[in-house]
């Protein structure tokens, strides 16, 4: 449970899914060890490693010099994080935890009542420091975690103002637009307790305020529909966490040293729109990707000089890339997919039937989506594509350094699995 101390020394208050935690907070430690003796980026002063749940979503509460900076200078070195991130939270003054020992003090008969109190006097004390009449109003966002909570407290302040007659001109918590960002966050007592239904335990609350140009809000990422995007990101996330593999990145080990002198080949199956294809030929060493789908390639990635785009159905492909690559007396060294199958078994099994076609290295690496499409539970889609990795461990005598990963960009169901053939 997150400490009211902990939550008071935080400026920055990120909301994740609870899948994605642990993730976002290696990368927030990563960050701050890699850029801690540089002075321009050695912005955070500390990482609070403390956790609220509720339901699907924790809270990880940061201190940094410059919230808004951290937060863009994260984002923009690791570009995959905004998928992990729901909501990012900026407090940059007038920052206060509203314990139930402050109860008497603000008044108010239960706790949203005193948080509402410790709004009022928030508001008041920026109304009395500012002008705002001459600078246009100050107008409020008011942002509540959990957001059932929002519209509760956004009525009461709203109650509040109107009964001691504050002009809307003036200070207003209802805007189209806003000048600040008033942030409510409710530190909740009770996670990891049984209480029973007729036992209320008080609850915490983290208030601030931070002007609007010092926040970040919304995150900006790609659009959810931009699936080169989605697929893109995915490809670089992997290479990012499996050091492994970047003997296959632009700047790795030179391509001479990989293959003999030969360009390396790689294979994209199930490749429409084209995301992970435009990856490997933008930020891989491989010169060629044959992509394997029926459908119809974007023209951005299609017009690529080095794809040649196989329009069939991954066992016809495979059965083509034989009489090519026997040709050529060459084999592929990168294998990635990620086709959207019915069956959550038949990804494996495409790849094995090209591992036994012999069209893949002795040392092929591979990346494979398995979309789980049964169960609910994190543990339960972990355990399926555990089955998976173990069967490409039997059918390929050991394999090597396969590893199953949650990347930000994986629904919920998705898992992908890493590794090199022997």
């Amino acid at each position: 449970m997150i400490t009211e101390a902990a939550a008071a020394d935080a400026n920055v208050v990120l909301h994740v899914h609870r899948n994605h935690l642990d993730r976002v907070c290696d990368l927030l430690e990563n960050y701050r060890e890699q850029y801690k003796a540089d002075d321009v980026r050695a912005d955070v002063l500390s990482t609070i490693r403390a956790v609220e749940g509720v339901r699907s979503n924790s809270l990880v509460f940061l201190r940094a010099s410059d919230g808004k900076a951290f937060v863009q200078n994260v984002c923009s070195r690791y570009p995959y994080i905004w998928r992990g991130l729901n909501k990012v939270y900026n407090i940059t003054s007038d920052r206060a935890v509203i314990c139930p020992s402050f109860r008497k003090e603000l008044g108010g008969s239960d706790d949203l009542e005193c948080v509402c109190n410790k709004i009022m006097q928030i508001l008041h004390k920026i109304r009395r420091q500012t002008c705002p009449k001459a600078k246009g109003g100050l107008l409020f966002k008011v942002e509540v975690f959990p957001p059932k909570l929002q519209r509760r407290i956004v009525a009461m302040v709203a109650q509040r103002l109107d009964e001691e007659e504050v002009p809307a001109d003036e200070l207003d918590v209802t805007p189209n637009s806003q000048t600040h960002n008033l942030t409510v966050i409710r530190l909740d007592r009770t996670e990891g307790q049984i209480v029973k239904r007729s036992k209320k335990i008080p609850n915490s609350f983290l208030v601030g305020v931070a002007a609007t140009e010092n926040t970040v809000s919304p995150i900006f990422s790609p659009e959810p529909s931009d699936d080169i995007c989605r697929a893109y990101y995915k490809l670089e996330e992997v290479f990012e966490r499996v050091p492994a593999l970047r003997f296959l990145s632009k700047g790795g080990a030179a391509v001479e040293k990989t293959n003999g002198g030969k360009p390396l080949l790689a294979v994209d199956s199930g490749s429409a729109p084209g995301g992970w294809s435009k990856y490997i030929l933008e930020q891989t060493v491989c010169t060629k990707v044959f992509s394997i789908d029926p459908g119809e390639m974007d023209e951005s990635v299609a017009s690529l000089p080095s794809l040649e785009h196989l329009k069939m159905k991954a066992d016809a492909a495979i059965a083509k890339l034989q009489q090519i690559l026997s040709k050529e007396n060459d084999r592929i060294a990168l294998y990635v997919s990620d086709m959207c199958l019915v069956d959550l078994d038949a990804q494996v099994d495409t790849f094995l039937a090209a591992h036994q076609a012999g069209i893949l290295r002795e040392d092929a690496a591979f990346v494979l989506t398995i979309k789980c499409n049964v169960g609910r539970s994190k543990a339960h889609f972990d355990s399926l594509a555990a089955v998976e990795a173990r069967r490409i461990k039997e059918a390929t005598e050991g394999g090597r350094e396969i590893e199953i990963m949650h990347l930000f960009s994986n629904r919920i169901g998705e898992r992908t699995i890493v590794g090199f053939l022997k």
